[in-house]
């Protein structure tokens, strides 16, 4: 499995592109979602250096 946070901006295209990588690979993706700028805890700088 791989886990992946993801900005809004590219979130188009991932969502397109997901299932056939995933259905290709055989790999599982389990996605999660930040701001990439900012300070805040749902920026993915921030889930990131918590654990995420």
């Amino acid at each position: 499995m791989i886990k992946v946070i993801i900005s809004g901006g590219f979130a188009a295209v991932y969502r397109e592109v997901l299932p056939e990588f995933e259905r290709s690979s055989g790999i599982k993706v389990e996605t999660g979602s930040g701001a990439s700028e900012g300070t805040g805890p749902k920026t993915i700088r921030h889930q990131l250096a918590h654990g995420a």
